[in-house]
C-alpha cells in the first residue's frame, strides 16, 4: 500500500512539474526526469500533451494568428493526438498485465513484451509532441 502511494504521489509531481514547465517555458527541465516507473513516463507524456493541446488551442483561436499558422498548429495536432492516444491505451494494458501478473493469472515474458511495446510508443510520443511543441512555438 506504501508503494501505492509514494507512485500515486510521484506521478503527481511529474505532473505537476510538466505543468510549470510548459507555463514558465524552462525548456531546460526535464519533467520526464522524475519519473521513476514505465506508467509515471507515460503520465508525464500524457500530461505534456494536454498542455500542448491547449496552447494549440489557444492559438488557433487568436484571431491575430494568420489561417497559414493555424493551419500548421492544427495538422501537427491532428498527428500527436492518435499517437497518445495509443499511448494511453497501452499505459491501460500494460497495468492491467502487471496487476494480472501480481494475481498469477499471467508471466512476467507477457508483462516485458508490454513494457517494450509502451517503452516503443512513450519514444513515438515524445518525438511528436517536440514536434508540435516546436511548431506551435515558431507560430508565436
Amino acid at each position: 500500500m506504501k508503494e501505492l502511494f509514494r507512485s500515486a504521489r510521484t506521478t503527481l509531481a511529474i505532473v505537476v512539474l510538466a505543468t510549470a514547465v510548459m507555463v514558465a517555458g524552462c525548456e531546460n527541465i526535464n519533467p520526464f526526469a522524475a519519473a521513476q516507473t514505465i506508467e509515471q513516463k507515460s503520465y508525464a507524456v500524457q500530461a505534456t500533451y494536454n498542455i500542448l493541446l491547449n496552447q494549440a488551442i489557444t492559438l488557433i483561436q487568436n484571431p491575430a494568428i494568420g489561417d497559414e499558422s493555424k493551419s500548421k498548429v492544427f495538422d501537427a495536432e491532428r498527428a500527436t493526438t492518435p499517437i497518445v492516444k495509443e499511448l494511453a491505451f497501452y499505459t491501460q494494458e500494460y497495468i492491467t498485465v502487471k496487476k494480472t501478473l501480481a494475481e498469477g493469472g499471467t508471466t512476467e515474458e507477457n508483462l516485458l513484451i508490454l513494457a517494450d511495446n509502451l517503452e516503443a510508443w512513450i519514444t513515438t510520443a515524445e518525438k511528436a509532441l517536440d514536434r508540435l511543441s516546436s511548431i506551435i512555438k515558431s507560430q508565436l
